[in-house]
Protein backbone atom coordinates (compact mmCIF):
# COMPACT_ATOMS: atom_id res chain seq x y z
CA UNK A 1 0.00 0.00 0.00
CA UNK A 2 1.26 3.52 -0.64
CA UNK A 3 0.63 6.42 1.15
CA UNK A 4 0.60 9.60 -0.25
CA UNK A 5 1.27 12.71 1.59
CA UNK A 6 -0.20 15.96 0.89
CA UNK A 7 0.46 18.99 2.83
CA UNK A 8 -1.97 22.26 2.39
CA UNK A 9 -0.30 25.50 3.25
CA UNK A 10 -3.13 27.81 4.76
CA UNK A 11 -3.19 31.10 5.39
CA UNK A 12 -5.87 33.11 6.67
CA UNK A 13 -4.62 36.94 6.49
CA UNK A 14 -7.21 38.65 4.47
CA UNK A 15 -8.00 37.30 0.49
CA UNK A 16 -4.27 35.94 -0.36
CA UNK A 17 -5.97 33.06 1.39
CA UNK A 18 -8.45 30.67 0.82
CA UNK A 19 -11.45 31.07 2.45
CA UNK A 20 -11.87 27.59 4.74
CA UNK A 21 -15.31 27.14 3.14
CA UNK A 22 -13.80 26.87 -0.17
CA UNK A 23 -10.59 25.47 0.78
CA UNK A 24 -12.52 22.36 2.69
CA UNK A 25 -14.14 21.38 -0.80
CA UNK A 26 -10.42 21.33 -2.43
CA UNK A 27 -8.79 19.93 0.43
CA UNK A 28 -11.89 17.20 0.50
CA UNK A 29 -11.45 16.50 -3.15
CA UNK A 30 -7.45 16.91 -2.89
CA UNK A 31 -6.78 13.82 -0.17
CA UNK A 32 -8.20 14.41 3.20
CA UNK A 33 -7.24 11.60 4.81
CA UNK A 34 -3.26 12.42 4.22
CA UNK A 35 -3.24 15.19 4.54
CA UNK A 36 -1.09 18.08 6.77
CA UNK A 37 -2.28 21.25 7.11
CA UNK A 38 0.55 23.75 7.86
CA UNK A 39 0.53 27.61 8.41
CA UNK A 40 1.06 29.93 10.79
CA UNK A 41 -0.70 30.32 14.67
CA UNK A 42 -3.35 32.73 13.11
CA UNK A 43 -4.23 29.99 10.36
CA UNK A 44 -5.23 27.55 13.03
CA UNK A 45 -9.13 28.67 12.75
CA UNK A 46 -8.91 27.68 9.26
CA UNK A 47 -7.56 24.23 9.88
CA UNK A 48 -9.60 23.51 12.75
CA UNK A 49 -12.72 24.16 10.00
CA UNK A 50 -10.91 21.09 7.78
CA UNK A 51 -10.35 18.99 10.42
CA UNK A 52 -14.26 19.33 11.31
CA UNK A 53 -14.92 18.40 8.14
CA UNK A 54 -12.69 15.94 7.65
CA UNK A 55 -14.58 14.63 11.31
CA UNK A 56 -17.97 14.61 9.54
CA UNK A 57 -16.71 12.22 6.07
CA UNK A 58 -14.60 10.02 8.93
CA UNK A 59 -11.18 11.64 7.45
CA UNK A 60 -8.44 12.83 9.95
CA UNK A 61 -5.95 15.10 8.36
CA UNK A 62 -3.48 16.35 11.15
CA UNK A 63 -3.69 20.05 11.67
CA UNK A 64 0.01 21.54 12.33
CA UNK A 65 -1.21 24.94 12.55
CA UNK A 66 0.47 26.87 14.74
CA UNK A 67 2.51 23.80 15.91
CA UNK A 68 5.70 24.06 13.81
CA UNK A 69 8.38 25.97 13.57
CA UNK A 70 9.37 27.38 9.91
CA UNK A 71 12.29 24.50 9.40
CA UNK A 72 9.78 21.95 10.59
CA UNK A 73 7.36 23.24 8.14
CA UNK A 74 9.94 23.25 5.43
CA UNK A 75 10.63 19.77 6.58
CA UNK A 76 7.21 18.70 5.99
CA UNK A 77 6.43 20.27 2.68
CA UNK A 78 9.78 18.23 1.50
CA UNK A 79 8.10 14.74 2.10
CA UNK A 80 5.22 15.54 0.54
CA UNK A 81 3.80 14.10 -2.70
CA UNK A 82 2.19 17.09 -3.58
CA UNK A 83 0.96 21.01 -1.65
CA UNK A 84 -1.37 23.01 -2.49
CA UNK A 85 -1.16 26.57 -1.12
CA UNK A 86 -2.60 30.12 -1.45
CA UNK A 87 0.17 32.46 -2.61
CA UNK A 88 2.24 33.07 0.84
CA UNK A 89 5.55 31.84 1.81
CA UNK A 90 5.38 28.47 2.10
CA UNK A 91 4.21 27.84 -1.45
CA UNK A 92 7.47 29.32 -2.46
CA UNK A 93 9.15 27.01 -0.26
CA UNK A 94 7.45 23.80 -1.30
CA UNK A 95 8.23 24.90 -5.19
CA UNK A 96 11.58 25.66 -4.02
CA UNK A 97 11.93 21.95 -2.88
CA UNK A 98 10.92 20.57 -6.09
CA UNK A 99 7.33 19.44 -5.08
CA UNK A 100 4.58 19.69 -7.33
CA UNK A 101 2.47 23.03 -5.90
CA UNK A 102 -0.82 24.27 -7.02
CA UNK A 103 -0.64 27.91 -6.29
CA UNK A 104 -3.98 29.09 -5.44
CA UNK A 105 -4.30 33.23 -6.32
CA UNK A 106 -7.40 35.09 -5.65
CA UNK A 107 -6.88 39.01 -5.57
CA UNK A 108 -3.19 38.56 -5.99
CA UNK A 109 -1.88 37.53 -9.57
CA UNK A 110 0.75 35.30 -10.69
CA UNK A 111 2.49 37.82 -12.28
CA UNK A 112 3.63 39.67 -9.44
CA UNK A 113 4.52 36.24 -7.16
CA UNK A 114 4.78 33.39 -9.35
CA UNK A 115 5.35 29.85 -8.18
CA UNK A 116 9.16 29.12 -9.06
CA UNK A 117 9.32 25.62 -8.96
CA UNK A 118 9.56 23.38 -12.00
CA UNK A 119 6.54 21.24 -10.59
CA UNK A 120 4.30 24.31 -10.25
CA UNK A 121 0.68 25.53 -11.67
CA UNK A 122 -0.99 28.29 -11.45
CA UNK A 123 -5.23 28.05 -10.07
CA UNK A 124 -6.80 31.26 -10.65
CA UNK A 125 -10.10 32.27 -12.11
CA UNK A 126 -10.39 35.27 -14.78
CA UNK A 127 -12.60 38.78 -13.31
CA UNK A 128 -12.70 41.97 -14.41
CA UNK A 129 -11.90 42.93 -10.43
CA UNK A 130 -8.89 40.53 -10.34
CA UNK A 131 -6.29 40.89 -9.07
CA UNK A 132 -7.14 43.57 -6.61
CA UNK A 133 -4.65 42.82 -3.95
CA UNK A 134 -7.22 43.81 -1.42
CA UNK A 135 -7.41 41.85 1.95
CA UNK A 136 -10.91 42.37 2.09
CA UNK A 137 -13.15 42.07 -0.88
CA UNK A 138 -14.23 45.64 -2.02
CA UNK A 139 -17.09 44.23 -3.84
CA UNK A 140 -18.03 42.20 -1.14
CA UNK A 141 -18.32 38.81 -3.19
CA UNK A 142 -15.03 37.04 -3.13
CA UNK A 143 -15.81 35.49 -5.70
CA UNK A 144 -12.22 35.12 -6.77
CA UNK A 145 -11.81 32.47 -4.29
CA UNK A 146 -15.29 31.13 -3.90
CA UNK A 147 -15.79 30.39 -7.74
CA UNK A 148 -12.49 28.18 -7.97
CA UNK A 149 -13.40 24.69 -7.72
CA UNK A 150 -11.51 21.65 -6.80
CA UNK A 151 -11.80 20.02 -10.26
CA UNK A 152 -9.45 23.28 -11.43
CA UNK A 153 -7.11 22.30 -8.42
CA UNK A 154 -7.16 18.90 -9.25
CA UNK A 155 -6.53 19.38 -12.90
CA UNK A 156 -3.96 21.61 -11.90
CA UNK A 157 -2.25 19.11 -9.64
CA UNK A 158 -1.90 16.54 -12.07
CA UNK A 159 -0.27 19.10 -14.37
CA UNK A 160 2.33 20.11 -12.17
CA UNK A 161 3.18 16.44 -10.82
Amino acid sequence: MSVILRAICSASSGLSSEPSGSFMRIEISFGLPNSWIVGSPKDAPAGDAIVAIGATLGAAPIDLTGKTKLLEAVDLLALADAVVSNDSGLMHVAGALGRPVVAIYGSTSPDVTPPLGPRSAVAEIELPCRPCFQRVCPLGHTNCLNLLTPALVEEKLFQSA
